[in-house]
C-alpha cells in the first residue's frame, strides 16, 4: 500500500529530500535478508538389506523459524526405520528462503561402525530416568554425542560410563559413541 504524505508547502528543492527518505523507508521495509541458514546432513545405513533401519538427520543452524520436510513428507529433523537410497530435505526460513540438500544411504560407509561391531555399544536401563550407562565392549571410546528427536545436539563430551539424564526432556534420543573402529549408535527413550 502506498500512502500520500502531504509535507506542507514546500518548493520543488525542499521536497526533494523528504521524498527520498520516504521512498528509502518504504522500499527498505520490503526488503527480505536471508536468514544465514546452514543445513548439514548425516546418515547410517541399513543394517542388512530391507532391514528399514536406516536413520537420516538434517541438522539446521543459523536462522529462526524454519520448517523442514522431506521428499518422504516427514516434517522431523531425523527420520528413522527407513530402507537405503537416496533423501531430500527442504529447510525453510520464515521470510520463505529454501535450502535443499540430499544424502545417499547405503554402499560402503565411511566413518561409521561396521556392521560387526553393531553389538558393541549396549544402553541401560533403556527408558532412563535419571542415568544411562553406556557400554562400549572391547572398543576405546572416544566421545559421546546426544542427538534428540529432531537431531538436535543435547549432550557432547568425552566418553563417560555414565550419563546423567535426569534433565533432559521426556523423548527418544540417539547416542553417538566415536572410537577409532567406527562410530556406534543407539537408541535411548526417557
Amino acid at each position: 500500500a502506498v500512502t500520500l504524505i502531504n509535507g506542507g508547502a514546500l518548493d520543488h528543492e525542499n521536497c526533494v529530500v523528504p521524498y527520498l527518505t520516504n521512498v528509502l523507508g518504504f522500499f527498505n521495509g520490503l526488503r527480505v535478508e536471508e536468514n544465514a541458514l546452514s543445513v548439514v546432513l548425516t546418515a547410517d545405513s541399513e543394517s542388512a538389506q530391507n532391514a528399514n533401519d536406516a536413520t537420516v538427520r538434517a541438522s539446521v543452524s543459523g536462522g529462526t523459524g524454519y520448517t523442514v520436510r522431506w521428499n518422504t513428507g516427514s516434517t522431523d529433523s531425523i527420520i528413522t526405520g527407513v530402507h537405503n537410497g537416496t533423501y531430500t530435505v527442504t529447510v525453510t526460513d520464515q521470510y520463505g528462503c529454501s535450502k535443499v540438500r540430499s544424502i545417499q544411504t547405503g554402499g560402503v560407509p565411511s566413518g561409521i561402525a561396521d556392521v560387526s561391531l553393531s553389538h558393541a555399544l549396549r544402553l541401560s536401563p533403556n527408558p532412563a530416568a535419571d542415568m544411562l550407562t553406556i557400554e562400549v565392549k572391547d572398543l576405546d571410546a572416544e566421545t559421546t554425542t546426544i542427538y534428540d528427536a529432531n537431531g538436535r545436539k543435547v549432550s557432547e563430551g568425552k566418553y563417560s560410563h555414565q550419563l546423567n539424564v535426569a534433565g533432559f526432556a521426556a523423548g527418544i534420543y540417539t547416542v553417538e559413541v566415536k572410537t577409532p573402529q567406527g562410530v556406534l549408535r543407539g537408541r535411548f527413550i526417557r
